[in-house]
């Protein structure tokens, strides 16, 4: 169930994956992974009020380190919480040995959106883009930092870049494959990527990637195309 959640979601499917991490939830309350997905699926599909109040409910009880760390300061965040979040990154930082890239990147977005300062948002951009060499769920981060930034056309690119990594020539069968397993198509489905599912290269890139390619075959559409033609 837990690989199922969270094969749902990198398709789109972000209603089946709440149902699905509900279920494992009520079944081993404590799985921290199904945690994480199941609030991702419901900022995905009830929004994020919602979310937030399931991360904070979650988080009250924790007292290590949990996978919606890095999701909670987000949902406070496009929730209009900005200094929670900014205060919910400083507080995730005080817990680092060393500084961090990727709350750096966290802590000027949220300023940046807070602000809409055209210069704030040229640096926060520049801290997000720099994240892309990273790899890995970085990349999750900055492109939904970017399309909270309204930097579309920027987090469009770098989508592209990070899933078309893997198919990269020369690569070995056993790089390929690490670069696969670090490949995440759910931050698409998220609600901040409304405006990046409507870029016209959008559904190429799921074409290229293989989910408009699943959509056809499984005759399963994913949330946002509810009622509409699946790609041909």
């Amino acid at each position: 169930r837990a690989g199922m959640g969270e094969l749902t979601a990198s398709v789109g499917r972000m209603a089946d994956s709440l149902e699905i991490s509900g279920a494992l939830l009520r079944a081993h309350p404590a799985h921290r992974g199904a945690v994480a997905r199941r609030i991702q699926a419901l900022w995905a599909t009830n929004g994020v009020t919602d979310a937030l109040s399931a991360a904070e409910a979650w988080q009250a009880g924790q007292s290590g380190r949990d996978a919606s760390d890095l999701l909670h300061p987000w949902l406070l965040g496009f929730a209009g919480r900005i200094g929670e979040a900014v205060n919910r990154v400083d507080h995730l930082q005080a817990r680092q040995r060393e500084p961090s890239r990727i709350l750096n990147a966290m802590r000027l977005s949220f300023q940046a959106m807070e602000s809409r300062r055209a210069d704030r948002i040229e640096v926060a951009e520049t801290a997000l883009s720099d994240l892309a060499p990273f790899g890995g769920g970085t990349n999750a981060i900055a492109i939904l930092g970017l399309c909270g930034l309204g930097r579309i056309e920027r987090a469009m690119t770098m989508a592209e870049a990070w899933y078309r990594d893997a198919g990269k020539p020369g690569l070995s069968a056993v790089e390929r494959r690490a670069r696969l397993h670090r490949l995440g198509t759910s931050v698409l489905f998220l609600p901040p990527a409304r405006a990046l599912r409507s870029h016209p290269r959008f559904l190429p890139l799921c074409e290229e990637t293989g989910l408009a390619g699943y959509w056809r075959s499984s005759a399963r559409r994913p949330d946002f195309m509810a009622g509409k033609y699946l790609p041909v």
